[in-house]
């Protein structure tokens, strides 16, 4: 998740590449009949057939569960000596009885599919009761980031007890539903989600470094062969720009923690797909472009840039700010590196002046554009994006109301950015 800030610099925005327009006349009809817009472009019309053996919800009788048995404050921590007692938890190996499932060739799970891409969702607890949300996830997309639940505080409440109730719904989910897991993630300094324990523990550096590896290790481990892609590290080191105030682990460990995690990561999986996420980094300007060059350099003199590395990239745009998308793919290739997954997409429409019809618009030519920018790097093949469903999407719940920023409203009918990324994978797929 990304803290969002003011781009400087722009230049201007090339006109996407669609193979189809965005007619005033079929914008009004998405806005005034979604329902009819759902059916039009795949939405709903696939069918998945229900299958046996899937874990409960987390409280075991298909109701919401709570994030974790501890409140974080450290209240349950067992001790702080250096050497945590780890539960011994064994690997979660959901059963899933293989069935035939029918979707619709315009859903943009079968276009990525044809087109050899991914097209991700994250699995958020703000929507996992919600029936709807839960059939256009599975129906629309091949790829399910896992980020609530698994959060320090949330998956690690105490000092050495951890919690995976909930990311094993998730997991379960996402097996369900024949999609790839991807960890989102193991490692953030960000403090919202640190549990009291561990910022006040007052550890040293080779206590920390010891916590910090079982945390990893734990993990990693009891999802091996399950989820086989992470974001070890996401959003490192203190800003001077005030963007990020405070990270324990830069404080405590200093920069060598991206390659401790990383280290560890390795020696728990060696085969898993290894991701440094950060925002900002998508143009020549961004707050962390150049940090991100120096963290690749320092992975890359460590040995882990390799073909198991990617970095990932998070797009998060103004509606009312224009970009240049060669600045986005010529940035991208700078990187000097294999291989770029967009990790989070979503634009920010708040500000932005005119009726539903003409931000919906404005909205969708925006989600073209970008796509098409970092599809043309070369280096991504992978796609996700922040959530479905404007009202707990990230923005909205930090205080934008009028954010309205993913391809589906309030009530999950799809917008025309959806449409856009529709026409994006069927562009792709007739090259």
């Amino acid at each position: 998740m990304a803290i969002e800030m003011p781009h400087t610099g722009q230049g201007q925005e090339l006109k996407p590449r669609l193979p189809r327009k965005f007619p005033r006349r079929k914008l009004l009809a998405a806005a005034g009949a979604a329902a009819a817009f759902g059916t039009a472009y795949g939405i709903g019309k696939a069918f998945s057939i229900p299958m046996p053996g899937i874990a409960k919800d987390g409280n075991g009788d298909g109701s919401s569960p709570s994030n974790n048995p501890g409140d974080g404050n450290g209240n349950q921590q067992i001790g702080a000596d250096s050497t945590p007692t780890a539960t011994i938890t064994p690997e979660h190996t959901p059963t899933v009885t293989s069935t035939e499932v029918v979707r619709d060739p315009s859903s943009l799970r079968e276009l990525a599919k044809k087109s050899g891409l991914t097209v991700g969702c994250e699995l958020t607890g703000n929507w996992f009761s919600d029936a709807k949300w839960k059939e256009i996830v599975g129906n629309q997309f091949n790829v399910g980031q896992i980020e609530w639940g698994l959060h320090w505080n949330e998956v690690e409440p105490a000092k050495g007890k951890f919690d995976f109730s909930v990311v094993d719904r998730l997991v379960d989910f996402g097996r369900k539903n024949d999609m790839k897991l991807s960890g989102q993630n193991l490692i953030w300094g960000n403090q919202n989600f640190i549990p009291k324990w561990l910022s006040n523990g007052n550890f040293s550096r080779d206590e920390m470094e010891t916590i910090f590896r079982n945390h990893i290790s734990q993990i990693i481990r009891r999802y091996k062969g399950v989820v086989d892609e992470w974001v070890v590290v996401n959003e490192a080191y203190k800003y001077p720009d005030r963007v990020r105030k405070e990270d324990i682990f830069m404080d405590t460990l200093g920069r060598d923690y991206i390659r401790i995690a990383f280290d560890e990561a390795k020696k728990s999986n060696s085969d898993a797909t290894l991701i440094y996420n950060d925002t900002h980094n998508d143009m020549g300007n961004g707050v962390t472009t150049k940090l991100n060059k120096g963290i690749i350099e320092s992975l890359r003199a460590a040995g882990f840039v390799d073909d198991k590395f990617v970095l990932g990239v998070q797009g998060h745009k103004k509606g009312g700010v224009n970009f240049s998308t060669m600045d986005v793919t010529d940035t991208l290739r700078s990187y000097g590196i294999d291989r770029i997954k967009l990790t989070e997409f979503d634009v920010d429409m708040t500000g932005v002046q005119g009726s539903v019809e003409e931000r919906g618009e404005i909205e969708a030519q925006k989600y073209s554009s970008f796509l098409h920018a970092v599809y043309d790097s070369g280096l991504c093949r992978d796609f996700s994006f922040q959530g479905i469903g404007d009202k707990n999407n990230w923005l909205v719940r930090g205080g934008s109301p009028d954010a309205s920023p993913t391809m589906f409203d309030d009530n999950l009918n799809p917008k025309p950015a959806f449409r856009a990324v529709q026409d994006f994978l069927a562009n792709i797929v007739s090259k």
